[in-house]
């Protein structure tokens, strides 16, 4: 309520596997200032994760792989953001 323009959501996730440990999202939409004629949000994504020590450098660089594919990853989820909310907003309009 203090807040209207903005909307925050927090996922925190607890896994346990041979590398992954858990993870912390945290999303933020916030209204963007009305101008002349355009409107929109500004959308902010934080994610922080941890790993079990990974094997990096030579033949089993898994860090490397891992780093690189939760990159591409978190690129991918933009996007799709993106476009998602795009079309909300031009459909609401």
């Amino acid at each position: 309520p203090e807040t209207p323009g903005a909307t925050v959501i927090a996922v925190k996730q607890l896994y346990a596997s041979h590398y992954f440990e858990g993870g912390f999202d945290l999303t933020a939409v916030v209204d963007r200032p009305p101008s002349a004629d355009t409107a929109g949000v500004y959308l902010m994504m934080l994610r922080r994760l941890r790993f079990d020590n990974l094997p990096s450098g030579g033949v089993m660089n898994i860090r490397g792989r891992v780093v690189g594919k939760f990159r591409d990853q978190m690129r991918a989820d933009l996007e799709r953001q993106k476009s998602v909310t795009e079309r909300a907003f031009h459909s609401s309009h």
